[in-house]
């Protein structure tokens, strides 16, 4: 690794600038349709040698989504697949994953010193950029701002396997993965659904509800799409079909991604609120780097506590200020907070709001699940996902996941 590059911001100073000038006419000025622009952070495959099958799970180069949207894309008014892979271990290291998808690396004058460029013959207007750098923090905001700055003409996805803290985003120009090494990339998280117009041939964005109730009413459209077909013309059908279904299975993905880091989460808070201890043992390592000192009594979880916030800074300390889980924490706490009692449920007491909030999405992921039942049904079912405490939903979660993992199949033994 190269530690002059890494200690500065080497994508805003090098990467940025090199793609405006090489990219020019797709970035700035009007196309037909979108392009598509892809970041693999901390990319290259480590633990499988050269000449040896690389699994598509693991293909973190050549992403399995490129090879879903081949069809779509040759469909398109002059779009482009940009790839740019990003390692340190690529300055001494090639790209496997290219590589074995039949990767060609082209002889390009114009690029900095170890950048590499790779095309692939049987896919059109595809381009690998292999550059062999660091991503800081500074530059990841910076590729996030780059892609809301181009959003009018390119569609930004961004998937890192480095498990640095990060949030994971869906916008309708900007796609942030879960961050994780080993990432199993044929999982539907890895997967978002463009939006495209056949007619015009364009790719418009990505599918991007904000909430999860936004996609069980998504749910609920695929459904009656399938039911009801819009198009006479069974070739469209087909087509229309095959493409519900992939968005039906991107839905079970993200339902499911949200349940398990709200009830994983909320079980981690939980069995911290249970630890037994007093405030002060942060004092003696501070990994909050509060300027105070904490007192020598027991945390109390009430909003109407005294001592609330530093109970809140037991919760981050005894789960883990570095765990994966403390950004949802964050906003867990400051959601109840700042809950407002004249619309709604108030809980002064976090343990009752975390049940609420379990009780909120399990009844999301329950109006999800009984989608061709009566309301009479779903009333009737309620009582099913109404706990005292986290672990007692532990089956129940597990019976929705379970659900969700097989939506499509799940939907088609009841469209047919």
């Amino acid at each position: 690794m190269n530690m002059e590059h890494s200690s500065q911001d080497f994508i805003t100073n090098e990467v940025l600038p090199f793609l405006d000038r090489r990219y020019q006419l797709m970035l700035f000025t009007p196309q037909l349709s979108k392009s598509i622009m892809i970041w693999t952070i901390g990319s290259h495959i480590n633990g499988i040698r050269y000449g040896n099958t690389i699994p598509n799970k693991r293909n973190h180069e050549f992403l399995p989504f490129i090879h879903s949207i081949k069809e779509k894309f040759e469909q398109m008014n002059d779009s482009k697949i940009i790839v740019i892979c990003l390692d340190p271990l690529y300055e001494n290291q090639n790209p496997k994953g290219i590589l074995y998808c039949g990767g060609i690396q082209r002889n390009d004058d114009s690029l900095p010193y170890r950048w590499k460029s790779y095309i692939i013959p049987e896919y059109d207007n595809i381009e690998f950029l292999v550059i062999p750098y660091f991503v800081n923090q500074n530059g990841y905001e910076n590729i996030i701002e780059y892609s809301k700055l181009h959003k009018e003409n390119i569609v930004s996805m961004i998937f890192e396997f480095t498990g640095v803290l990060r949030n994971v985003v869906l916008r309708e120009y900007l796609y942030i993965s879960p961050c994780e090494c080993i990432s199993d990339v044929t999982k539907k998280m890895y997967n978002p659904i463009l939006l495209i117009d056949y007619e015009r041939r364009s790719i418009n964005g990505l599918f991007a509800p904000k909430k999860i109730e936004e996609y069980i009413v998504a749910l609920e459209v695929c459904f009656t799409q399938l039911k009801f077909p819009i198009s006479v013309k069974p070739t469209e059908n087909i087509r229309m079909r095959k493409e519900l279904f992939k968005k039906i299975d991107f839905i079970g993905g993200w339902i499911n991604y949200n349940l398990l880091e709200l009830y994983n989460t909320g079980l981690s808070m939980s069995k911290a609120m249970k630890i037994a201890g007093n405030l002060n043992v942060m004092n003696k390592w501070n990994p909050l780097k509060r300027d105070f000192q904490y007192p020598n009594t027991k945390p109390v979880y009430d909003i109407r506590s005294p001592i609330c916030e530093y109970s809140m800074d037991y919760i981050r300390y005894r789960v883990g200020i570095n765990s994966h889980r403390i950004i949802l924490v964050n906003t867990l706490l400051e959601e109840w907070l700042t809950q407002d009692e004249s619309i709604g449920l108030y809980c002064s007491k976090l343990d009752e709001f975390l049940i609420y909030k379990l009780f909120q999405i399990l009844l999301k992921c329950l109006k999800g699940q009984c989608l061709n039942e009566s309301q009479r049904k779903v009333d009737e079912s309620i009582g099913k996902i109404i706990f005292n405490n986290f672990e007692d939903a532990d089956d129940t979660v597990k019976s929705f996941v379970s659900y969700y993992n097989n939506l499509s199949k799940n939907v088609l033994n009841i469209v047919g």
